[in-house]
């Protein structure tokens, strides 16, 4: 595969050359037109002069004829001829020889000649010839001048494209000598940027953007590792931990207790792994949606009786019908977290809102709690995110709660944040596209 210079410089030669080759065909047909017009003109003036003579009456044997190797003139009657010069008498009649470049009997049949009449009279016609100078002196010149300078100037065209190509890709070539040279742990690296204003530009700041996001990702990459990690050796050291014991002082236990603890250890690792089941599937290509009509308005029903059996005061009192188009799993899964984001954080209350707002549908849960400040909003919807690190796992739980309702609300097409809410605590509202498409969201799958 040849290289963009070198494909540049060929280009350009080819171009130069097609451009000269066209020129220089136009210039020589201009040349030659040029020159036939010089020798014809005179030659129909002087055919002219004759035959105004012999309308006057002259005699065309008391004709001045002009004689010479390269001229020839010729006052024909009928098929004879009445006047000639000297190098034309014995010819017989020239008049089919009339037209540019032709061959004569005059002279060498190789020679070429302009050769026009005039008429004098209704008998006569006055016959002139022009010998052109072989091959066309002037057009002979100009091809010698094009058959040398043309070349030169080809070689020239290439040279300087090779090296303004060169100069003009050299911050390319320095560009992917850098990429190509980065390894996964040294994302860190950027790629040298030209002040050069142009393409050039623009690509390397495009090239480190990209690093940017791609160091980005890393960093998150590692962090979610390195969180999940931990979350997951949690239950896995408690199950551990009650064992040992067991083993080494079956007294202090029983089956029963051991079992109690493994079982809620089993069940709270099973959610942790489904949870980053979900969220691996949404970092891949996005969730797979089962596009169905539901009502979102039983969804938060379902879970405000759910929080109710907890022991929660859940107001229901602005629940009101919305239908949308969603996938209910996922959505009865995001609203379930949302309903338990709230009991975790609530005093005793919570409320939950659903609202159909010209096309939006709009979901809102409340909680009388302590709120979230404001500067820690943005970081809410993160992975493995908790208001308090201190605590425990049991009461805050592992920090993705959240981001998983944030990735199943992007899916629908929606969005979701968080504000004050009039009963002290937070309150996160999701939106929703009430009318969206049902062909939208099978795109989605």
């Amino acid at each position: 595969m040849r290289s963009v210079r070198a494909r540049t410089t060929m280009g350009a030669v080819l171009v130069v050359g097609l451009a000269l080759a066209a020129g220089s065909i136009v210039l020589l047909a201009f040349l030659r037109h040029g020159y036939v017009e010089s020798v014809r003109n005179p030659a129909l003036t002087r055919a002219g002069d004759i035959a105004t003579s012999l309308e006057q009456g002259i005699p065309p044997t008391q004709l001045q004829l002009e004689e010479g190797g390269d001229r020839f003139t010729q006052v024909v009657e009928g098929d004879r001829v009445v006047a000639a010069s000297t190098n034309a008498r014995a010819v017989g009649s020239l008049v089919s020889t009339v037209g540019v470049g032709v061959a004569t009997p005059v002279a060498d049949v190789d020679d070429q000649w302009v050769v026009v009449t005039a008429p004098a009279g209704p008998t006569r016609t006055v016959v002139v010839g022009r010998e052109l100078d072989p091959p066309f002196e002037s057009v002979a010149t100009a091809v010698t001048v094009l058959s040398v300078g043309a070349p030169l100037l080809l070689i020239i065209v290439g040279l300087t494209t090779w090296r303004v190509a060169g100069a003009a890709l050299s911050p390319v070539e320095r560009i992917r000598f850098e990429v190509s040279s980065l390894r996964a742990g040294d994302l860190a690296r950027r790629v040298p940027v030209p002040p050069s204003g142009d393409e050039i530009e623009e690509l390397a700041t495009t090239m480190n953007r990209m690093l940017d996001r791609l160091e980005a990702a890393q960093r998150r990459q590692r962090q979610f590792v390195s969180d999940a990690s931990h979350e997951l050796r949690s239950p896995l050291t408690t199950i551990r931990h009650h064992a040992e014991v067991a083993y080494a002082h079956p007294g202090r236990t029983t089956p029963e207790a051991l079992a109690e603890v493994v079982l809620a250890e089993q069940s709270r690792l099973e959610g942790l792994v489904e949870d980053l089941l979900l969220l691996a599937r949404a970092d891949e290509g996005g969730l797979a949606l089962r596009a169905t009509t539901l009502d979102l308005d039983d969804l938060a029903f379902d879970e405000a009786r759910r929080a109710a059996a907890l022991g929660v005061d859940v107001d229901t009192s602005g629940l009101a019908a919305v239908r949308i188009i969603g996938d209910v799993a996922l959505l009865q899964r995001a609203v379930r977290n949302l309903v338990d984001n709230a009991v975790r954080h609530a005093a005793g209350t919570i409320r939950i809102v659903t609202r159909d707002e010209g096309g939006k549908a709009r979901l809102a849960v409340h909680d009388d709690g302590p709120g979230i400040p404001a500067n820690q909003r943005s970081t809410m919807f993160d992975r493995f995110v908790r208001l308090d690190d201190a605590r425990s796992t049991d009461a805050g739980g592992a920090g993705l709660g959240l981001a998983i309702v944030a990735e199943i609300v992007a899916a629908h097409g929606g969005d979701v944040t968080i504000g004050d809410s009039p009963l002290g605590g937070a309150v996160v509202t999701l939106r929703l596209p009430v009318t969206e498409a049902r062909a939208d969201l099978t795109e989605r799958r």
